[in-house]
Formats: C-alpha cells, sequence, structure tokens
C-alpha cells in the first residue's frame, strides 16, 4: 500500500468530463459532508502515485498552446508512452504548516489518455511528408469522418518537448479513438495548410474553404468546368498555376515541388496520392466537371495556439 492510499478519503472526484481545447479535461471534486480541504488552492491530481499537478491549473492558459494541467498530463503520457491507454487517477488534498502534507484524498477515477500525436514537422520538410510518413500513419478515412488537427505552437524553431500536432474530436477535445487517428480528403488539406480549428469547425462548403486558402475563380480559366475545357483556355498546362480542383467526392491541390515542377496531389480512402500534373491530366477522365480556384499571394500563415481556437 502506498502512502497515498493510507490517507483518509474525505473527496469525491467525479467522472472525468471531455471538453473542448485548451482544458480537454474537467475535473470535479467534491468534499464529504463535514469536511473541507486545509486549502481549496491545494488540490493535486496524481496518477499511480506520481504528482501531476494542481487542479486549479485546468483553467490556467500555459505557454504552449494547452492549459497548464493538461500540458502536464500530455508530458506524462509522453513520458511513460501511454497513448490511448486508461489510467487510475485521484486528488489528494495538502495542508500543514508548509502546506506540502498529504491530508486527504479522493476515490480513484479512470483518465484515458489522446492518441498519439502527429510528428513533428521540421522547417525544410514538406508537410504532406510527415502527414504521410508518420508512424503509425494516419488513417484515410471517408469523408467526413477525418479529424481535423491541432497546431499547439508554430512549426518552425526544431523540436520541442511535446509534439505540436494533435489530433482533435469533432467537439473540440483531442481524440483519444485508434480508429479515429486519420484525415479525410478536406480535413488532410485543412492539416496542412495550418487551418485553425476555429476556421473549420462548422466548415461545410468547399468553396469556402478555398477562399480561406485565397484560391479564387480566375479567368480565362473557368470556375466549372471539365479539364478539356480549362486546359482549352490556356496556352498550357502550367497556365492552370498552384490551384485546387474538386468534384463532389475528391479534392486535388495542385502545388509545385520546384521551379516549374507541378504536382497534383490528393488524399482520398486509400491515403496520399501525388503524381506530376502533366501526367495526372493525361489519365483523368475528361468527361467529369470540377471545379477550379487559383491560388493568390500570400497564402494565409498557418494558425497555431490559442487564438487559433473557437
Amino acid at each position: 500500500m502506498s502512502t497515498l492510499d493510507s490517507l483518509p478519503e474525505k473527496m469525491i472526484l467525479r467522472p472525468i468530463q471531455f471538453v473542448p481545447l485548451p482544458k480537454h479535461y474537467h475535473f470535479t471534486v467534491d468534499c464529504v459532508p463535514g469536511w473541507q480541504p486545509p486549502r481549496r488552492d491545494a488540490l493535486v491530481l496524481y496518477i499511480d502515485a506520481q504528482l501531476i499537478g494542481s487542479i486549479n491549473k485546468q483553467d490556467e492558459a500555459g505557454d504552449h498552446g494547452f492549459n497548464e494541467l493538461l500540458q502536464s498530463l500530455l508530458g506524462h503520457a509522453k513520458s511513460h508512452n501511454l497513448w490511448e491507454q486508461t489510467v487510475q487517477c485521484q486528488v489528494i488534498a495538502l495542508g500543514g504548516p508548509a502546506g506540502l502534507t498529504y491530508v486527504a484524498r479522493s476515490n480513484p477515477q479512470p483518465l484515458r489518455f489522446p492518441v498519439r500525436p502527429l510528428a513533428d514537422i521540421a522547417i525544410n520538410q514538406y508537410p504532406w511528408t510527415v502527414l504521410t510518413g508518420d508512424t503509425p500513419p494516419p488513417f484515410a478515412l471517408a469523408f467526413p469522418n477525418g479529424r481535423r488537427l491541432y497546431r499547439r505552437i508554430a512549426l518552425g524553431g526544431g523540436l520541442s518537448a511535446l509534439a505540436k500536432l494533435w489530433y482533435v474530436k469533432p467537439d473540440g477535445s483531442l481524440e483519444d479513438a485508434p480508429a479515429a487517428r486519420g484525415f479525410d480528403r478536406l480535413t488532410f488539406w485543412q492539416a496542412i495548410f495550418g487551418m485553425s480549428l476555429k476556421e473549420t469547425r462548422n466548415l461545410a462548403s468547399v468553396d469556402v474553404m478555398a477562399k480561406l486558402l485565397n484560391a479564387h475563380a480566375t479567368p480565362p480559366v473557368p470556375a466549372t468546368g471539365t479539364l478539356d475545357a480549362m486546359l482549352a483556355s490556356v496556352p498550357n498546362y502550367h497556365g492552370l498555376g498552384q490551384c485546387l480542383l474538386w468534384t463532389q467526392t475528391r479534392f486535388v491541390c495542385v502545388r509545385d515541388h520546384g521551379p516549374n515542377t507541378p504536382f497534383a496531389m490528393e488524399f482520398d480512402n486509400f491515403g496520399f496520392h501525388s503524381e506530376p500534373l502533366q501526367s495526372w491530366l493525361t489519365n483523368e477522365n475528361k468527361s467529369v466537371v470540377w471545379s477550379y480556384r487559383k491560388f493568390k499571394s500570400p497564402t494565409p500563415a498557418p494558425a497555431a495556439g490559442l487564438l487559433s481556437l473557437p
């Protein structure tokens, strides 16, 4: 029996709730009738007899895109490789002259950690290289079941103690279901371009998404038409420029992989595909009608941290 187990159980830790970022977990602690802790600001969370942090820190914004207690919890998960696992936690009340004496404990409650975050992106890497080369790789999920990505801090500046990229559920909390650790045809590109959770929370229109990425209809290329009609409007396929192309079931991003080397890139139910634009155009069905939007300069800067949250 640990020292914590010998303490009187004077507090009631309610079932832990999932709430939107930057908090993720909500802890509610009550006291048994007739007892009050020596200090309400000295209730601390323990996991497996290891101190995690103050319960009061669950509502205190940190410097790295999470509230302070959540950041400590995720650091604990990283140190002990607890992703997707459920552990028991409990709250301990401190007291005594220095406020450091254990005086009471709560009942335990299960706490489930989120799925493993995405690998960090180095400043000299294409984002899609990491999003498709991560271990384990993100799942290719059917639209609209893909998860959005939260960039807790900007990607530049090298690695950090905690990963920068985290999967988020539709309710705004961190994803904890392994089968949902992945993207669909739109959330993949929302992640690539660093669109904020605020922008993408209720984003139902691809046209609106294109405008948010500063991609617009650009004559003489028709905004909607077959690939043959689009190619007929420009001197050669380079005239399409860096752009977005989509149908009701597909979404393709055309970006340069170097000077005059446009590639057509797509994320679908089978994962990520990349092909030189010229060969992609040759192999596509020319009778299919696509929507076309060309990127304008500048492309919006990726959103990161607390300001990107709803």
